[in-house]
């Protein structure tokens, strides 16, 4: 709650826009160097209600009587709680963009400490930006254990679940982060089940590939003779990729180490980080590629062919990932 001026220092004027003389109110921020906006009534009024009936209320007067703190060049002075950094950036959504630039935030610390701002003064349209913010890729990507915790504490749904999917980026459990404090226990382990879930089914999906060969099939991998190989039982019927025909149940099939070796490292990826671009894995894949080069056949078009079957392999993973959602609990 803002409060009457008790701060002794003498304070400094903020930048323009906030340092307009025709103002009809000044905030001083709680800096212990604090930092004067002067501000007009009316743009408060139209961003948040709070400041709408408080502006509703007796205001001070100035006379020979009145102290600085309270009234300054006959201006009603109010103490705020937040400091410059957060006043910067919530009274410049209060403006218009022409006459002060869209605020950004520097990073996610100063995000929540906004988002706490908006939430006491009621600014639903400074807070709708605050969330789509904390889920933008440069939060999501890089930092995603620390996106959940806030949109945990906030109750905030939809980005709960947006931050889930981009943990998949990284192994869990990952680095300890302050915000996880606000976390329930309970959340936090569905939020390692989920991700241990994915990884699973990420990693099923990879290594099936190596039972879903068909005889006929005609990948490199499949039709090469002339560098080591593994048998490999196939055990569904399905057409080839060029569509000649079913294949035997449980029969046998032969298929190349290299790729063997290349499809178990892959899928030892995705069980530690489930996301489909796991598969192209640039050094596991130029490991492969090396390996096959050794192969007269196998090295013209290996590579190739690796990264067709991969790019496949990916997309069919992060269908499979889709479908898994994130169980939030009754508490949520």
């Amino acid at each position: 709650m803002p409060s009457l001026l008790t701060s002794s220092s003498i304070p400094q004027l903020a930048l323009c826009p906030f340092d307009n003389p025709e103002a009809d109110l000044i905030l001083r921020s709680s800096d212990s160097h604090p930092t004067d906006y002067r501000v007009f009534k009316l743009l408060l009024s139209l961003s948040s209600p709070f400041f709408s009936v408080l502006f509703t209320l007796p205001q001070p007067k100035a006379s020979k009587y009145s102290s600085s703190k309270v009234i300054q060049d006959e201006i009603p002075v109010v103490q705020m709680a937040e400091d410059r950094e957060v006043l910067d950036i919530l009274l410049g959504f209060c403006y218009p963009l022409s006459a002060h630039s869209l605020p950004s935030f520097s990073s996610l610390a100063i995000l929540q400490r906004v988002a706490d701002a908006s939430l006491k003064f009621e600014m639903d349209g400074i807070l709708r930006h605050v969330r789509q913010e904390l889920v933008s890729p440069r939060f999501l990507e890089t930092q995603p254990i620390r996106v959940y915790a806030l949109a945990y504490h906030y109750g905030w749904v939809e980005e709960m679940k947006l931050a889930a999917r981009d943990t998949l980026r990284h192994s869990m459990p990952g680095p300890y982060v302050p915000e996880l404090k606000g976390v329930s226990p309970a959340a936090y382990h569905r939020l390692q089940q989920y991700h241990r879930l994915c990884g699973e089914v990420a990693e099923s999906r990879v290594l099936i590939q190596q039972v879903a060969i068909a005889p006929d099939d005609d990948w490199i991998w499949s039709t090469c003779r002339s560098c080591p190989g593994i048998s490999t039982p196939c055990m569904m019927g399905s057409t080839n990729r060029a569509g000649k025909g079913s294949r035997p149940v449980n029969s046998v099939v032969y298929v190349r180490k290299w790729w063997s070796d290349w499809l178990h490292e892959t899928a030892a990826q995705f069980r530690a980080r489930p996301r489909g671009d796991c598969a192209r894995n640039i050094p596991i894949m130029a490991k492969a590629v090396a390996r096959a080069g050794g192969c007269p056949t196998c090295g013209k078009v290996a590579k190739g062919e690796l990264e067709s079957f991969a790019g496949a392999l990916s997309a069919q993973v992060e269908k499979d990932l889709y479908s898994i959602e994130l169980d939030l609990g009754i508490d949520e």
